[in-house]
Protein backbone atom coordinates (compact mmCIF):
# COMPACT_ATOMS: atom_id res chain seq x y z
CA UNK A 1 0.00 0.00 0.00
CA UNK A 2 1.37 3.57 -0.87
CA UNK A 3 0.66 6.47 1.57
CA UNK A 4 -0.57 9.76 0.08
CA UNK A 5 1.50 12.21 2.11
CA UNK A 6 -0.12 14.93 0.24
CA UNK A 7 -3.72 14.03 1.98
CA UNK A 8 -4.51 15.18 5.93
CA UNK A 9 -7.31 14.69 9.01
CA UNK A 10 -8.29 17.18 11.43
CA UNK A 11 -10.59 16.23 13.94
CA UNK A 12 -13.73 18.17 14.89
CA UNK A 13 -13.77 17.09 18.24
CA UNK A 14 -11.61 19.55 20.46
CA UNK A 15 -14.61 20.67 22.90
CA UNK A 16 -15.96 17.13 23.58
CA UNK A 17 -14.12 15.85 25.68
CA UNK A 18 -14.16 13.47 27.16
CA UNK A 19 -16.18 11.52 25.09
CA UNK A 20 -18.90 8.77 26.08
CA UNK A 21 -19.26 5.87 24.72
CA UNK A 22 -20.95 6.16 21.32
CA UNK A 23 -20.82 9.94 20.86
CA UNK A 24 -19.67 10.66 17.70
CA UNK A 25 -17.51 13.50 16.36
CA UNK A 26 -16.04 14.15 12.85
CA UNK A 27 -13.05 13.90 10.73
CA UNK A 28 -12.45 16.07 7.72
CA UNK A 29 -9.58 14.56 5.75
CA UNK A 30 -8.59 16.58 2.51
CA UNK A 31 -5.41 15.88 -0.09
CA UNK A 32 -4.06 16.82 -3.72
CA UNK A 33 -4.04 13.24 -4.93
CA UNK A 34 -7.83 12.48 -6.47
CA UNK A 35 -9.79 9.80 -4.67
CA UNK A 36 -12.09 7.22 -6.12
CA UNK A 37 -15.22 8.16 -4.26
CA UNK A 38 -16.54 4.69 -4.29
CA UNK A 39 -13.59 3.19 -2.24
CA UNK A 40 -15.01 2.48 1.75
CA UNK A 41 -12.47 4.10 4.35
CA UNK A 42 -11.53 1.71 6.97
CA UNK A 43 -9.19 1.90 10.26
CA UNK A 44 -6.18 0.33 11.02
CA UNK A 45 -3.84 1.20 13.89
CA UNK A 46 -0.30 -0.25 13.47
CA UNK A 47 0.30 -0.63 16.94
CA UNK A 48 -2.74 -1.92 18.67
CA UNK A 49 -4.96 -3.91 17.36
CA UNK A 50 -8.09 -4.14 19.94
CA UNK A 51 -11.39 -3.29 18.56
CA UNK A 52 -14.14 -0.60 18.82
CA UNK A 53 -11.17 1.76 19.68
CA UNK A 54 -12.21 4.38 16.85
CA UNK A 55 -14.50 3.12 14.22
CA UNK A 56 -16.23 4.66 11.11
CA UNK A 57 -20.44 4.86 11.60
CA UNK A 58 -20.19 6.52 8.22
CA UNK A 59 -18.74 8.38 5.39
CA UNK A 60 -19.34 10.61 2.56
CA UNK A 61 -16.46 12.35 -0.17
CA UNK A 62 -17.48 16.06 -0.41
CA UNK A 63 -15.46 15.42 -3.78
CA UNK A 64 -12.64 13.16 -5.07
CA UNK A 65 -10.07 15.35 -3.22
CA UNK A 66 -12.14 16.29 0.19
CA UNK A 67 -13.52 13.31 2.67
CA UNK A 68 -16.13 13.63 5.76
CA UNK A 69 -16.14 11.19 8.17
CA UNK A 70 -18.50 10.45 10.97
CA UNK A 71 -16.67 8.33 14.01
CA UNK A 72 -17.13 7.05 17.51
CA UNK A 73 -15.41 4.79 20.13
CA UNK A 74 -17.10 1.84 21.45
CA UNK A 75 -14.06 1.18 24.23
CA UNK A 76 -14.19 2.43 27.62
CA UNK A 77 -10.62 4.29 28.53
CA UNK A 78 -7.78 6.20 27.46
CA UNK A 79 -6.96 5.70 24.28
CA UNK A 80 -3.59 7.06 22.24
CA UNK A 81 -4.03 5.54 19.26
CA UNK A 82 -0.46 5.84 17.49
CA UNK A 83 0.71 5.79 13.84
CA UNK A 84 -3.65 5.42 12.87
CA UNK A 85 -4.30 4.24 9.17
CA UNK A 86 -7.01 5.31 7.16
CA UNK A 87 -7.05 2.99 4.46
CA UNK A 88 -8.19 3.99 1.48
CA UNK A 89 -8.38 1.02 -1.63
CA UNK A 90 -4.48 0.63 -2.48
CA UNK A 91 -3.54 3.98 -0.90
CA UNK A 92 -3.36 5.08 3.16
CA UNK A 93 -3.44 8.16 5.13
CA UNK A 94 -1.16 7.98 8.02
CA UNK A 95 -3.79 9.90 10.88
CA UNK A 96 -1.68 11.43 13.76
CA UNK A 97 -4.54 10.55 17.15
CA UNK A 98 -4.83 12.85 19.68
CA UNK A 99 -5.18 11.48 23.01
CA UNK A 100 -8.65 10.91 24.24
CA UNK A 101 -10.59 9.58 26.69
CA UNK A 102 -14.14 7.33 26.43
CA UNK A 103 -16.38 7.14 29.83
CA UNK A 104 -19.29 4.63 30.60
CA UNK A 105 -23.27 5.43 30.02
CA UNK A 106 -23.49 2.95 33.11
CA UNK A 107 -23.86 3.72 36.09
CA UNK A 108 -22.00 0.93 38.65
CA UNK A 109 -24.24 -1.59 39.94
CA UNK A 110 -25.37 -2.03 43.49
CA UNK A 111 -26.63 -4.82 45.53
CA UNK A 112 -30.30 -4.31 46.08
CA UNK A 113 -32.68 -6.43 48.86
CA UNK A 114 -36.18 -6.19 48.65
CA UNK A 115 -37.84 -5.85 52.01
CA UNK A 116 -40.17 -8.44 52.89
CA UNK A 117 -43.80 -7.51 51.44
CA UNK A 118 -46.33 -8.49 49.09
CA UNK A 119 -45.61 -10.98 45.79
CA UNK A 120 -44.72 -9.66 42.57
CA UNK A 121 -48.07 -10.11 41.41
CA UNK A 122 -49.74 -7.76 43.90
CA UNK A 123 -47.50 -4.60 43.74
CA UNK A 124 -50.03 -1.68 42.33
CA UNK A 125 -50.63 -0.77 39.06
CA UNK A 126 -48.86 2.57 39.63
CA UNK A 127 -45.43 1.15 40.00
CA UNK A 128 -46.04 -0.47 36.98
CA UNK A 129 -47.49 2.69 34.77
CA UNK A 130 -44.46 4.28 36.58
CA UNK A 131 -42.09 1.91 34.98
CA UNK A 132 -43.64 2.32 31.39
CA UNK A 133 -43.19 6.12 31.86
CA UNK A 134 -39.68 6.01 32.40
CA UNK A 135 -38.85 3.83 30.31
CA UNK A 136 -40.77 6.25 27.23
CA UNK A 137 -39.14 8.89 28.97
CA UNK A 138 -35.61 6.99 28.27
CA UNK A 139 -36.39 6.20 24.50
CA UNK A 140 -37.73 9.56 23.82
CA UNK A 141 -34.42 11.15 25.34
CA UNK A 142 -32.64 8.79 23.72
CA UNK A 143 -34.58 9.60 20.38
CA UNK A 144 -33.82 13.48 20.63
CA UNK A 145 -29.90 12.76 21.11
CA UNK A 146 -29.77 10.94 17.86
CA UNK A 147 -31.93 13.47 15.89
CA UNK A 148 -29.54 16.46 17.44
CA UNK A 149 -26.41 14.17 16.66
CA UNK A 150 -27.72 13.99 12.80
CA UNK A 151 -28.41 17.66 12.53
CA UNK A 152 -25.18 18.09 14.27
CA UNK A 153 -23.44 15.88 11.94
CA UNK A 154 -25.32 17.88 8.77
CA UNK A 155 -24.55 20.89 9.95
CA UNK A 156 -20.84 20.19 10.58
CA UNK A 157 -20.74 18.59 6.66
CA UNK A 158 -21.94 22.68 5.42
CA UNK A 159 -20.02 24.64 7.92
CA UNK A 160 -16.74 23.16 6.65
CA UNK A 161 -18.22 23.90 3.17
CA UNK A 162 -18.19 27.47 3.91
CA UNK A 163 -14.79 27.66 4.83
CA UNK A 164 -12.51 29.74 2.38
CA UNK A 165 -8.73 30.21 2.10
CA UNK A 166 -8.96 33.35 4.60
CA UNK A 167 -9.37 33.02 8.31
CA UNK A 168 -13.06 33.66 9.53
CA UNK A 169 -12.45 37.59 11.00
CA UNK A 170 -10.35 38.23 7.86
CA UNK A 171 -13.31 37.00 5.47
CA UNK A 172 -16.02 38.66 7.82
CA UNK A 173 -14.09 42.14 7.51
CA UNK A 174 -14.05 41.65 4.04
CA UNK A 175 -17.79 41.07 3.41
CA UNK A 176 -18.43 43.66 5.93
CA UNK A 177 -16.16 46.47 4.16
CA UNK A 178 -17.98 45.30 0.86
CA UNK A 179 -21.39 45.85 2.48
CA UNK A 180 -19.97 49.34 3.87
CA UNK A 181 -19.17 50.36 0.48
CA UNK A 182 -22.81 49.42 -1.14
CA UNK A 183 -24.14 51.28 1.62
CA UNK A 184 -22.23 54.82 0.52
CA UNK A 185 -23.44 55.03 -2.55
CA UNK A 186 -24.00 58.68 -3.95
CA UNK A 187 -27.47 59.60 -3.24
CA UNK A 188 -28.36 59.46 -7.15
CA UNK A 189 -27.70 55.68 -6.81
CA UNK A 190 -29.64 54.85 -3.61
CA UNK A 191 -30.52 51.44 -3.42
CA UNK A 192 -33.90 50.42 -3.78
CA UNK A 193 -35.84 48.32 -1.25
CA UNK A 194 -35.28 45.53 -2.88
CA UNK A 195 -31.43 45.77 -3.11
CA UNK A 196 -31.71 46.89 0.49
CA UNK A 197 -33.64 43.66 1.54
CA UNK A 198 -30.84 41.70 -0.07
CA UNK A 199 -28.06 43.46 1.46
CA UNK A 200 -29.28 42.92 4.92
CA UNK A 201 -29.94 39.03 4.57
CA UNK A 202 -26.52 38.66 3.06
CA UNK A 203 -25.08 40.37 5.92
CA UNK A 204 -27.02 38.51 8.36
CA UNK A 205 -26.07 35.02 6.85
CA UNK A 206 -22.28 36.30 6.74
CA UNK A 207 -22.77 36.99 10.56
CA UNK A 208 -23.68 33.76 11.55
CA UNK A 209 -21.48 32.23 9.60
CA UNK A 210 -18.38 33.91 10.95
CA UNK A 211 -19.70 33.09 14.52
CA UNK A 212 -20.37 29.79 13.53
CA UNK A 213 -16.40 29.49 11.62
CA UNK A 214 -15.17 31.04 15.15
CA UNK A 215 -17.24 28.59 17.75
CA UNK A 216 -16.81 25.78 15.14
CA UNK A 217 -20.08 25.06 15.80
CA UNK A 218 -23.35 25.19 13.04
CA UNK A 219 -25.26 27.65 15.06
CA UNK A 220 -27.32 28.31 12.22
CA UNK A 221 -29.36 25.04 13.05
CA UNK A 222 -29.49 25.25 16.77
CA UNK A 223 -31.77 27.57 19.27
CA UNK A 224 -30.42 30.08 21.07
CA UNK A 225 -29.99 28.52 24.09
CA UNK A 226 -27.68 25.96 23.27
CA UNK A 227 -25.79 28.82 20.82
CA UNK A 228 -25.18 30.70 24.60
CA UNK A 229 -23.88 27.39 26.04
CA UNK A 230 -21.47 27.02 23.24
CA UNK A 231 -20.08 30.62 23.64
CA UNK A 232 -20.12 29.80 27.56
CA UNK A 233 -17.73 26.49 26.77
CA UNK A 234 -15.37 28.80 25.13
CA UNK A 235 -15.65 31.11 28.11
CA UNK A 236 -16.92 33.92 25.88
CA UNK A 237 -17.60 37.04 28.28
CA UNK A 238 -20.75 38.25 29.19
CA UNK A 239 -20.87 41.34 27.20
CA UNK A 240 -19.77 39.51 24.05
CA UNK A 241 -22.67 37.42 24.24
CA UNK A 242 -25.11 39.39 24.74
CA UNK A 243 -23.75 41.99 21.72
CA UNK A 244 -23.86 39.03 19.58
CA UNK A 245 -27.81 38.19 20.51
CA UNK A 246 -28.60 41.69 20.21
CA UNK A 247 -26.95 42.40 16.51
CA UNK A 248 -28.81 38.92 15.21
CA UNK A 249 -32.04 40.21 16.78
CA UNK A 250 -31.38 43.92 15.10
CA UNK A 251 -30.61 42.19 11.74
CA UNK A 252 -33.59 39.96 11.47
CA UNK A 253 -35.99 42.96 13.13
CA UNK A 254 -34.63 44.88 9.85
CA UNK A 255 -35.05 42.55 7.25
CA UNK A 256 -39.13 42.33 8.24
CA UNK A 257 -39.75 45.50 9.04
CA UNK A 258 -38.51 47.19 5.97
CA UNK A 259 -40.96 44.87 3.88
CA UNK A 260 -43.84 47.38 5.42
CA UNK A 261 -42.43 50.86 5.32
CA UNK A 262 -42.51 53.36 2.00
CA UNK A 263 -39.20 55.45 3.44
CA UNK A 264 -36.53 53.22 3.68
CA UNK A 265 -33.69 55.58 4.70
CA UNK A 266 -34.32 54.69 8.22
CA UNK A 267 -34.02 51.28 7.89
CA UNK A 268 -30.88 52.03 6.10
CA UNK A 269 -29.15 54.23 8.45
CA UNK A 270 -29.90 51.51 11.40
CA UNK A 271 -28.58 49.02 9.33
CA UNK A 272 -24.97 51.18 8.15
CA UNK A 273 -24.86 51.03 12.01
CA UNK A 274 -25.36 47.50 12.66
CA UNK A 275 -22.62 46.38 10.60
CA UNK A 276 -20.43 48.77 11.82
CA UNK A 277 -21.20 47.00 15.97
CA UNK A 278 -21.04 43.83 13.91
CA UNK A 279 -17.47 44.42 13.46
CA UNK A 280 -16.51 45.72 16.61
CA UNK A 281 -18.15 42.43 17.74
CA UNK A 282 -15.93 40.25 15.99
CA UNK A 283 -13.25 42.31 16.64
CA UNK A 284 -13.50 41.65 20.24
CA UNK A 285 -14.50 37.58 19.52
CA UNK A 286 -11.84 37.43 17.61
CA UNK A 287 -9.28 38.61 20.59
CA UNK A 288 -10.79 36.03 22.91
CA UNK A 289 -8.18 33.57 23.76
CA UNK A 290 -10.49 30.37 23.57
CA UNK A 291 -11.89 30.80 20.38
CA UNK A 292 -11.34 28.38 17.51
CA UNK A 293 -9.36 29.86 14.80
CA UNK A 294 -9.42 27.95 11.82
Amino acid sequence: MAQLKDWSCEYQLATFFPLTVGEKFSILCKGQTPINPTLKPSFESTEQNENFEIVILRHKFKSRKELFLSTASWKVGKHHLKNLKLNLGNDFVLIQSPKFEVKTLLVPKTEMHLPAGPKLSEISNIYWYGLALIGATIILGLAKIYRDSRRYDRGMLKLNSLKTGLAPFYEFQKQARLTKKTLEKSPEKNLTKEELIEQILNFYKKYITFVSLSLNYPIFIFKDRQVNNRFLKFNVSTKLVKQYFYIQQELKKASEDIKTVEDTSSIKSDFDSLVYEALDFAQNLNKESMVVKK
